[in-house]
């Protein structure tokens, strides 16, 4: 399942776009996958996820002991960012702000809906496995939150929501790792 990083963006991009369906003209193009410091001057999406980071999850690494011979699978959490944008026909910068809150709280709510994330709402690889996976508001200081716009360098900060989804879980291909059976040690005289 080396698709699962991919395939859980895809729920979660779709799931949002169902949640604004009939809330924003043409969800699935105003709802997009995206780092924020990509989104070119033409581009004027309403809703912006982004996969900031992919850290191994400490807890299920410790938790499980590998059988001897076999490598445990690589269990990941998936750091999103949740960007709102107002439409650019708003030029009243306090209408603009509204409207992004808005947005961001519907966007809240509908992920809040689906805290543990699982069939129907899986894509690719994942869809009809029986899988399930924890969502969670991952709080970040301003400080950090400000470090990730910076990295956008042409973007102002905007307000923007973390989540973090886990487990994502990669199996590793397992090669039989064979016991030593001898070791043989070979010395050298120099003279």
């Amino acid at each position: 399942m080396s698709n699962v990083i991919a395939d859980l963006s895809e729920s979660l991009i779709g799931i949002l776009r169902e949640g604004f369906r009939g809330v924003i003209p043409n969800p699935e193009e105003a709802v997009v996958l995206s780092s924020p410091g990509d989104l070119g001057p033409g581009e004027s999406p309403r809703l912006c996820l982004f996969l900031y980071d992919v850290k191994e999850n400490p807890t299920i690494k410790n938790a499980t002991l590998p059988e001897e011979r076999a490598r445990p699978p690589l269990a990941l959490d998936l750091y999103f960012m949740l960007t709102a944008y107002a439409p650019s026909r708003l030029a009243d910068r306090t209408a603009a702000t509204l409207e992004e809150y808005r947005l961001l709280g519907r966007a809240m709510a509908v992920l809040h809906e689906h805290l543990i994330l699982r069939d129907p709402y899986l894509r690719g690889s994942l869809a009809g496995q029986g899988f399930n996976f924890r969502l969670f508001i991952h709080p970040l200081p301003v400080e950090e939150m400000a470090r990730i716009w910076n990295a956008f360098h042409t973007k102002p900060f905007k307000l923007s929501v973390c989540y973090l989804l886990t487990p994502a879980i990669i199996e590793t291909p397992t090669k039989e790792i064979k016991p030593v059976q001898e070791i043989r040690l070979a010395t050298e005289t120099r003279g």
